[in-house]
């Protein structure tokens, strides 16, 4: 019987070719588990918008499942970068700039050049994650200066949350760029 941990060994060594349905299955499953995580803390603090938010990106990514199996691909490649930039700019338009939010969007850079160059899907074409790079880079700029320009929406994670979920972030964040 083959366990996880044997699988994810054989990985490691090279002994296993990490095929498109494993690399998509395997970003679709990481990022519905950290929108999991986010459910769970925004609804601890009773954050409703968030609560909703995450509860639709889990089930977004629940259904990636389908197109993952239809060797869809691009479409979800697509929804998770476009999923992940509106959580970005969700997340620091109504909550503010203190809580690592923002290092999604540098981490999505590595994760479509890795994506882009290692999936038949996009032919090592390395002008597509320049575009989505650039797309990137002015949507957090604006969110940014949104932010400068005026309080949050929202509320601001209260202070005592706010070093847990900027730890967070930032780790999971390292831990996609380390992956990829």
């Amino acid at each position: 019987m083959k366990t996880v941990g044997g699988e994810i060994q054989k990985i490691l060594n090279g002994e296993t070719e990490l095929t498109e349905v494993i690399k998509y299955t395997v970003i679709m499953y990481s990022v519905m588990l950290i929108h999991i995580l986010l459910l769970i803390y925004f609804f601890l603090l009773g954050y409703t918008p968030f609560i909703i938010f995450n509860a639709c990106s889990v089930n977004i990514y629940a259904c990636m499942h389908y197109l993952i199996r239809k060797k869809k691909y691009g479409l979800c490649f697509s929804l998770t970068y476009a999923e992940i930039c509106l959580h970005t700019i969700f997340t620091l338009v109504f909550t503010g700039m203190n809580n690592g939010f923002l290092l999604y969007s540098v981490a999505l850079i590595p994760v479509s050049f890795y994506i882009s160059y290692t999936t038949s899907i996009f032919s090592r074409k390395m002008w597509f994650p320049l575009i989505l790079m650039i797309i990137n880079l002015l949507v957090s700029a604006v969110s940014v200066a949104y932010i400068h320009l005026g309080p949050a929406l929202y509320a601001p994670i209260p202070e005592s949350h706010r070093a847990v979920m900027e730890c967070f972030n930032v780790f999971v964040s390292f831990l996609f760029i380390s992956i990829f």
